[in-house]
């Protein structure tokens, strides 16, 4: 095994660390240079490659040693397994997590787009509640005008045809309302904290994993038996674009469902299980409390002997999924097993299901890639048109798909007959007692939200009487009694801002709107709130997406947020350089005002750069303010006494 790391600047302890995994496929590094341009701050990210086989990439390389390399890398694992011993993803998460030094672990797609905003939108909903484990859905194209892959933007991306699962707002997955299970992709990014990955025993290496069916989703199922809740974001995604072998066809894995789910991770809804089956030797060493450092735990892991991961096709099955062989005037012609489906690009994503059932208007069933292009050029009129082509026996859900779903869903338990045994009376007895504390506790809940409310109350007269210590105080206590709280959220919101902790400032404003999300006029105050802490922070753009959802939403509920949205909106497109929208707004903002604007577009022009120099001057001056109320709280905190704080 060979380990390389990239010296950090000034020793900062990264916050959230990036595992990307490899096993001699990739053929493009452009992840790296995606997660090198993000909003989050460059120095609290650790971005760790785990490569399974002895494979040196010289892009690699340069972004490891090479200090002004545009897309940096900070630690470059290799396990050196031989060319026998077939890939277990899980072994290499398990070796990017003893590696990781963040609080925040992020296993995702090694190949995927990102937007600027991923790791900040991961972060946010880490920080906003405890126990998540966080998941993001990925968006997927079989469009082929990215490969050889050419730095697409996500613009570029959602705008360019072949998108197999995007509704035009969100993907199919997340607008599910039925079998989501098998809609998400589980599989594309997983986010947890890694004292909670290493608590729960890290990935499992059980030989079932081996090969394709496998995921971090596996981790996922066992941290929400240990208590975890599963959050998937729901305005944040991941991007893929086409290449060959996307789909690992024709290679192995272990047990499935019949649509690439293991039963082994099924079944840990059943069994409740928290521990792996097979647990990682250093990774049980880490969760015992072993003080060993990371290089050497990891050297233990490259020194695992893994002989019973070789010759994977007398353990594992051949997976065959559906492959992209190539695209013709607007279809796309799919190998399906030994068949080929040549299916209308405006059909949507292909499923076995939907096509037993003819649920597609548009496509063929042929025999092989030619074929298909010959009937596509004659048409609905062609005797393989799939509403009158027979469809072969195994389109159908398979024989072992049935017998897997029988053997992880329990039987209903028999009816009990109608007695009036002493066990009918005793169970009735329990009954009782099961309602009457659940009376108890409908009690409490509703003394905890009186309680959150006078303390959110309290907090408020203490943020406007310029006391922002006992205000933040009051507001913690207010959502520590009822997390439901919004006017506690937003008030905390409005504090952290005040004192310049614009992170958990966006954290609370961003559960907020959240709940507020069927009161419009209540979202769009809000909205607008958030807006001024996203700009205070620098982030213009988003700002002025916040405000101009706040227009919209007050639009909506009839209502009016008044002159200063419009004039937030216009210095934050200011900062964007989009100075002909934010002389519209400019506009506005003065009539609204009941002020004239300047007749000469120069004279306008002047008015709105004025205007705008005004606006940096005031973020210049909050932060400058935050800056010094924040040091000072720190100061009284943390050399007054418990008591003495109390009295205050």
């Amino acid at each position: 095994m060979r380990v390389q790391v990239r010296t950090r600047p000034n020793s900062i302890k990264p916050t959230i660390s990036v595992i990307l995994i490899d096993w001699s496929v990739r053929e493009s590094f452009h992840s790296l240079r995606y997660l090198n341009e993000q909003t989050f701050p460059r120095e609290r990210t650790e971005l760790i490659w785990v490569e399974c086989y002895n494979h040196y990439p010289d892009a690699l390389r340069k972004a490891v040693k090479d200090a002004s390399h545009p897309a940096p890398l900070d630690q470059w694992i290799v396990l050196d397994r031989s060319q026998d011993t077939y890939f277990h993803k899980h072994e290499l998460y398990n070796a990017g997590i003893l590696a990781a030094q963040g609080e925040i672990c992020v296993i995702c797609d090694s190949d995927a787009i990102f937007a600027k905003t991923f790791l900040y939108s991961v972060y946010l909903a880490m920080r906003s509640a405890s126990h998540r484990v966080i998941h993001v859905d990925e968006v997927r194209s079989e469009s082929r005008q990215f490969y050889p892959f050419n730095n697409p933007t996500v613009h570029d991306f959602l705008g360019a045809p072949g998108l197999m699962n995007w509704t035009g707002h969100t993907t199919t997955g997340l607008a599910a309302t039925h079998d989501r299970l098998h809609e998400l992709n589980y599989g594309a990014c997983m986010c947890a904290a890694r004292r909670d990955l290493i608590a729960i025993g890290g990935a499992d290496e059980h030989i079932d994993y081996l090969g394709y069916i496998c995921g971090p989703h596996e981790m996922t199922f066992r941290l929400v038996n240990n208590g975890h809740r599963e959050y998937w974001l729901p305005d944040e995604w991941i991007y893929h674009a086409w290449h060959p072998g996307q789909s690992g066809a024709r290679s192995y894995g272990g047990p499935h469902d019949g649509r690439n789910f293991s039963t082994r991770t099924l079944e840990l809804q059943q069994n409740q299980r928290v521990q792996p089956w097979v647990e990682n030797a250093a990774i049980r060493m880490l969760r015992e409390g072993a003080t060993r450092p990371a290089s050497e735990l990891l050297q233990q892991l490259g020194a695992l002997d893994r002989r019973e991961w070789r010759e994977p096709e007398k353990s594992l099955l051949p997976v065959d999924p559906v492959e992209l062989v190539e695209s013709v005037n607007g279809y796309n012609i799919l190998r399906f097993g030994q068949m080929f489906v040549a299916l209308a690009q405006s059909e949507g994503a292909f499923s076995r299901e939907k096509l037993a059932a003819r649920a597609f208007a548009d496509g063929f069933v042929v025999s092989s890639v030619e074929a298909a292009k010959r009937e596509i050029a004659k048409g609905r009129s062609s005797e393989a048109h799939i509403s009158r082509v027979p469809l072969p026996r195994h389109v159908g859900v398979r024989p072992e798909t049935r017998a897997t779903f029988s053997a992880v869903t329990p039987a209903s338990p028999p009816k009990a007959a109608k007695s009036k045994s002493p066990a009918i009376v005793a169970r009735a007895g329990r009954r009782r007692k099961r309602a009457a504390r659940r009376l108890d506790r409908r009690a409490a809940t509703a003394r905890l939200r009186l309680r959150s409310r006078l303390a959110a109350d309290l907090g408020w007269l203490f943020y406007r009487a310029g006391n922002s210590q006992r205000a933040l105080r009051a507001f913690n206590e207010a959502i520590e009694a009822d997390s439901e709280n919004v006017a506690a959220r937003r008030g905390r919101a409005t504090v952290s801002m005040a004192i310049g902790r614009f992170a958990e400032s966006l954290a609370d404003f961003r559960v907020a709107i959240n709940q507020l999300s069927t009161d419009r006029n209540m979202r769009a105050k809000v909205l607008a709130e958030r807006a001024w802490a996203r700009y205070f922070l620098g982030e213009s753009d988003e700002a002025v997406r916040d405000f101009s959802s706040a227009l919209e939403d007050a639009r909506r509920a009839k209502r009016s947020l008044g002159a200063e949205v419009f004039k937030g909106r216009c210095w934050a497109l200011a900062d964007a350089r989009r100075w002909r929208e934010a002389m519209h707004d400019f506009k506005h903002y003065k009539q609204m005002r009941g002020r004239a604007v300047g007749a000469s577009p120069f004279l306008r022009l002047i008015q709105l750069r004025l205007s705008a120099f005004e606006g940096r001057m005031r973020r210049f001056k909050r932060r400058v303010h935050a800056r010094i109320s924040g040091a000072r709280s720190d100061d009284r905190d943390r050399w007054a006494s418990a008591p003495a704080r109390v009295s205050r």
